[in-house]
C-alpha cells in the first residue's frame, strides 16, 4: 500500500539567509562533511559555504581587489573571511508503504448472565472502562540541516491518516538523526451492551480492548524555485603594501548570483557539491548566463506507533461448561 500526503502546510522558509560560521575561513574548503555522510545528514549551510570558497580560490584568491584604482591597490588573501549563501528553501513530504502489523488485545473485564426462565432474557453488561497510552515514533535516516535560523528552519509536519481513527501529525526535524517518541496516556469507556440469553442457557460477554501497530515510510525534499534569489555573498580582506613595507587592510564584498559562483567551480569540485547531497542547477543565457539557480537536497525517515483501534464485546455459550461462541461486536473508537 502506497499512500501519498502531500504536505501542503509544510514549512515555507520565506527568504532564508544562511549566516557564515566562526571557523578560519580555510577551513571552509578543507573541512569534510564526511562525519555528517556517516549518520545521513547534510549541512547545507557548510556545503554551500564550499562552493563561495572554492570560487572564491579559484578566481580571486591573491588578486588584486580595486585593479582600477589611481590610488592604493589592494591584494587579496588567499581565503575568504566569511561565505553567506542566501536561498529561499521550502519543504516537500510524502509518506510511502504505510503497514499495520498487528492487533493487540487486552482484556477489560466480563459478565456471566445465567438464565433460568422459560423465556428469552436480555441483559446488559457492566460499563467497563480502560486506561491506554497511544505513542508513537519518527526518525530520519538520511535529511538535511538548514543553519543560520535554529532548529525550526528544520521541522515540519506531515498530516497521517489512520485506518478506522483519522488524521494525527507526525513531525519531523530534517536536520537530526535521533529519534523523536511521544506518548499520551487517554482513559475509555465501554458503554453497557445488551446480550440476549435464550431459556436455560448461560452467556458469558468478554469485553476485550484492542491497540494496533502501524509503521511506514517518509520522503521529503528541499528545495529552491529556479530562481535569481539564491545568491552568495563574498567578503574578504585586502592588503595594500606600501612604503617602507607598511600595510593597510580592506574588506570587500563579493555578492553575486549563486549559480555563477557554482559555474566558477571546476568538474571535480562541483562533482564533490554533488556527492555531498546538494544537486545545484544553473540556468540563464546573455547577461543573465547562470543567473537562474534552483537547489534540491532529500532526505528519507520512518514513523511507527501504537493507538487504540476498538473495544469487542464477544459473547460464548458456557451452560455446558465447554466455551462456544454466539457473538462478537465491535464498539469502535473515534480519536479527534
Amino acid at each position: 500500500m502506497r499512500k501519498y500526503v502531500k504536505a501542503s502546510l509544510i514549512i515555507g522558509l520565506s527568504f532564508l539567509i544562511i549566516g557564515s560560521v566562526s571557523a578560519p575561513p580555510q577551513a571552509y574548503a578543507q573541512a569534510s562533511i564526511a562525519q555528517e555522510k556517516s549518520i545521513g545528514i547534510v549541512d547545507v549551510n557548510e556545503v554551500l559555504q564550499k562552493v563561495g570558497t572554492y570560487y572564491y580560490q579559484n578566481h580571486l584568491a591573491n588578486t588584486m581587489a580595486n585593479p582600477e584604482s589611481t590610488g592604493f591597490i589592494y591584494k587579496l588573501r588567499a581565503n575568504p573571511d566569511s561565505v553567506t549563501p542566501v536561498i529561499d528553501l521550502s519543504i516537500d513530504a510524502r509518506t510511502e508503504n504505510i503497514h499495520y502489523d498487528s492487533t493487540i488485545p487486552v482484556f477489560v473485564g466480563e459478565n456471566i448472565f445465567t438464565n433460568n426462565t422459560n423465556e428469552e432474557q436480555t441483559y446488559n453488561t457492566s460499563k467497563f472502562s480502560k486506561t491506554y497510552t497511544v505513542s508513537q515514533s519518527t526518525s530520519i535516516s538520511t535529511g538535511f540541516k538548514v543553519g543560520g535560523l535554529g532548529e525550526l528552519v528544520n521541522k515540519f509536519i506531515l498530516p497521517l491518516i489512520l485506518k478506522g481513527v483519522g488524521k494525527i501529525d507526525l513531525e519531523y526535524n530534517t536536520g537530526s538523526p535521533e529519534t523523536k517518541t511521544t506518548s499520551e496516556s487517554d482513559t475509555l469507556e465501554a458503554p453497557a451492551q445488551p446480550v440476549k440469553v435464550p431459556p436455560h442457557k448461560t452467556y458469558k460477554a468478554v469485553v476485550e480492548f484492542h491497540q494496533r501497530t502501524y509503521r511506514g515510510d517518509v520522503v521529503f525534499t528541499g528545495r529552491t524555485e529556479n530562481t535569481k534569489a539564491n545568491r552568495s555573498v563574498i567578503k574578504a580582506t585586502g592588503i595594500c603594501t606600501g612604503w617602507m613595507g607598511m600595510q593597510t587592510s580592506k574588506q570587500f564584498t563579493y555578492d553575486d548570483f549563486l549559480g555563477r559562483h557554482y559555474a566558477g567551480l571546476t568538474a571535480s569540485q562541483q562533482q564533490e557539491i554533488k556527492n555531498a547531497g546538494v544537486q545545484i542547477t544553473t540556468s540563464g543565457t546573455g547577461v543573465d548566463a547562470n543567473a537562474f539557480t534552483s537547489l534540491e537536497v532529500s532526505g528519507k525517515g520512518s514513523f511507527s506507533g501504537v493507538y487504540g483501534a476498538d473495544f469487542t464485546v464477544t459473547t460464548y455459550d458456557v451452560t455446558d461448561g465447554e466455551p462456544q461462541l454466539v457473538d462478537n461486536n465491535t464498539i469502535p473508537i473515534h480519536m479527534n
